[in-house]
C-alpha cells in the first residue's frame, strides 16, 4: 500500500472531542524506561476556547503508539483560568521534566514546571518561572517544545506579549541545574525583519544543530516563519530572517530530528492564511533549504499545535485533529518518498495547446496545459491579463469548477512553483471571481470563472484542472489560503470534485496593457 496522503489511513484520533470535553489537544509524547510510551495532552471542559478552564491529562500506551488507555489526571487546573500545553524531556539522572502553562487571567499566564522520578506516575513539587520587569506576564509556551542540548542545558522555547497591545517577542529558558532553576535568554524580534509588525514572533521552537549552534524558529501573522541563530547554547540570539521557500500562516510550527537519518523535521502548515493542510518537509543542509514537501493531513479542520516524537523507525505526530487529539505515527522513510498527489505541473500526460473557443472535457487526475500564444499576449510588461474559463457539470446536482494557474517560463518564480512566488521582480498578483456567483446553485449550466493576473514577463502558460487532487497538493498549499479559495476545494456537495467531469466550454484572454 502507498503512501500517498489520499490512501493512508484516517490519523488516529487518541482523545475524541465530546460535549462535556470539547477540545482536547496540545500534546506531547515521551518513551518511558520499560518501553510504554506516555501521552500528556490538555483536556478542556465545556467552554473549549483558549480561556475555558482545562487540566493535563495522560494516556498510556504499550504497543508503540497502536492504542492507548489507562487514562489518568496528570496535573489539575492550577489557575483561575486554565492549566495546559504539555512538554516532556528526559533529564540525565533518567528523571523526566514536565513544562506546562498556568493561566490567572487573561493578562496573566505563567510557566511552570515539575519533576517525576517515578516514570509519571507522580509528580514533585511546581517550579514557577516569572519573567522580570518590564515584560507583560502573559508568558507562555507551546506543546512539546523541551528539549536537552548534547551539553545537558535544558531548552525551552517561550514568548511574552500580546496583552495591552504590546508586540510578542521570542526567547529562550535556559537551565543548568536539570530544571530546578531557569535564566532567560535575549530576545528574538519580528520588527527587526518587518519595522511596523504589531502582532510579533510568536509560539517558538528550537533544535540544536550539529555544529553545536541552535536554531530557533517562530510564528508570525505576516506570511513567513523566522528563524534565529544563537552561538552560546540559546544565551543569546542574532536578528531573525524568514525561512526562505516556506510559508506559513499565523500558527506554529514544529521542528525536530530525525535520528535515523540525522536530518531535520518541520511540520507546519503549508499555507499563507489557514491551519491546513498539516505538512511536513525535511532539511539535509541543517535548515538553509527543504525538500520532500508532504501532505501528513488535510481537510476542513485546523490542523496545529504538533508535537514530533520520533520512536524506533517511526516518527509519532499530535495534533489538534477533526474531532479531537490526533496522531499520526509514520516510518520515518514516508518523509523521504515523493508526494504522490498530482500537481498541474507534475501531469504526466499529453502537453496540448489549446485555441480559444477549443472544447475540452476535464476528467478527474487530469490537467490541460495551455501554453501562451504570442498572438493574444503582446510583451508587454507589467500588464493585466485576463482569463475567462467557462465550465459546466457533468453531474447532476453538482457544479462546475476549476483553478487556473497562471506563472512564468522561469524554473523559480511565479505559479509554475509557486512556493517562490514573490521572490523575485516578476512578482504576481492574482485574483479570480465566479458568475454567477458561488451561492448560486444553478447546477448544469455553464459557469464562468475570471481571472486577472498582473505580470512582468511576456511568456505566461495557463493551467486548467478541475481535479481535487490538484489543489490538495503540498505545493499548492500557499496559494489556497493566500486566495481565500478554501471553501471551493474542501468538500462542498454542490462542487464537482470528488467524482465527476466539466466541460470546458469556452476559455478567452484579454491583455489590459
Amino acid at each position: 500500500m502507498g503512501c500517498d496522503p489520499v490512501l493512508m489511513p484516517e490519523p488516529q484520533i487518541v482523545v475524541m472531542n465530546t460535549p462535556d470535553h470539547p477540545r482536547n489537544g496540545e500534546g506531547d509524547i515521551i518513551a518511558l524506561r520499560g518501553g510504554d510510551l506516555l501521552l500528556g495532552y490538555g483536556r478542556w471542559n465545556a467552554n473549549g476556547d483558549d480561556f475555558g478552564a482545562a487540566e493535563i491529562w495522560s494516556k498510556i500506551s504499550h504497543d508503540g503508539g497502536k492504542t492507548w488507555g489507562d487514562d489518568r489526571l496528570l496535573v489539575a487546573n492550577e489557575g483561575k483560568v486554565t492549566t495546559f500545553e504539555v512538554g516532556f524531556v528526559r533529564l540525565p539522572d533518567k528523571a523526566i521534566l514536565l513544562s506546562y502553562c498556568v493561566k490567572e487571567s487573561t493578562e496573566d499566564c505563567s510557566i511552570c514546571f515539575r519533576r517525576s522520578t517515578d516514570e509519571g506516575l507522580t509528580w514533585g513539587e511546581r517550579v514557577k518561572y516569572t519573567i522580570p520587569a518590564p515584560y507583560t506576564g502573559y508568558t507562555g509556551i507551546n506543546n512539546g517544545r523541551l528539549i536537552r542540548l548534547r551539553s545537558g542545558r535544558l531548552l525551552l522555547a517561550a514568548y511574552d506579549g500580546w496583552v495591552r497591545g504590546t508586540v510578542i517577542v521570542s526567547f529562550v529558558l535556559y537551565s543548568d541545574d536539570n530544571g530546578r532553576t531557569w535564566t532567560k535568554s535575549t530576545d528574538v524580534d519580528a520588527r527587526d525583519v518587518r519595522p511596523d509588525d504589531k502582532y510579533g514572533a510568536d509560539e517558538p521552537a528550537v533544535v540544536e544543530l550539529k555544529d553545536g549552534r541552535v536554531m530557533m524558529i517562530a510564528r508570525t501573522d505576516f506570511g513567513v516563519i523566522l528563524k534565529a541563530y544563537s552561538t552560546d547554547h540559546g544565551t543569546t540570539w542574532g536578528k531573525p530572517e524568514p525561512i526562505q521557500g516556506v510559508v506559513s500562516p499565523n500558527s506554529p510550527a514544529s521542528i525536530a530530528r530525525i535520528p535515523k537519518t540525522g536530518d531535520l523535521l518541520l511540520i507546519w502548515n503549508n499555507n499563507t492564511s489557514a491551519r491546513n493542510p498539516l505538512n511536513s518537509a525535511v532539511s539535509r543542509d541543517e535548515g538553509l533549504t527543504w525538500q520532500h514537501v508532504r501532505v501528513v493531513d488535510f481537510g476542513p479542520a485546523s490542523l496545529c499545535y504538533t508535537s514530533i516524537t520520533p520512536v524506533g523507525n517511526r516518527v509519532l505526530l499530535t495534533y489538534y485533529g477533526r474531532g479531537g487529539l490526533a496522531l499520526r505515527s509514520l516510518p520515518y522513510g514516508w518523509f523521504y518518498e515523493k508526494e504522490t498527489l498530482a500537481t498541474p505541473w507534475t501531469w504526466d500526460g499529453p502537453v496540448d495547446e489549446m485555441r480559444a473557443g477549443a472544447r475540452w472535457r476535464l476528467t478527474r487526475g487530469a490537467c490541460l496545459y495551455i501554453q501562451d500564444m504570442p498572438a493574444s499576449w503582446d510583451g508587454s510588461r507589467d500588464a493585466e491579463v485576463e482569463a475567462t474559463v467557462v465550465l459546466r457539470s457533468l453531474l447532476a446536482g453538482k457544479r462546475a469548477t476549476s483553478m487556473l494557474w497562471i506563472g512564468d517560463h522561469s524554473p523559480n518564480s511565479s505559479c509554475a512553483l509557486y512556493l517562490a512566488a514573490g521572490e523575485k521582480t516578476d512578482a504576481v498578483s492574482f485574483s479570480e471571481t465566479m458568475d454567477p456567483k458561488y451561492e448560486v446553485g444553478d447546477v448544469g449550466q455553464p459557469h464562468r470563472y475570471r481571472i486577472v493576473t498582473h505580470h512582468q514577463t511576456g511568456a505566461v502558460d495557463l493551467f486548467v484542472d478541475g481535479s481535487t487532487q490538484p489543489v490538495l497538493s503540498t505545493q499548492l498549499g500557499p496559494v489556497l489560503g493566500q486566495y481565500n479559495l478554501n471553501r471551493i476545494l474542501y468538500g462542498d456537495p454542490k462542487v464537482d470534485f470528488l467524482g465527476g467531469d466539466s466541460d470546458l466550454v469556452g476559455i478567452s484572454w484579454k491583455d489590459g496593457g
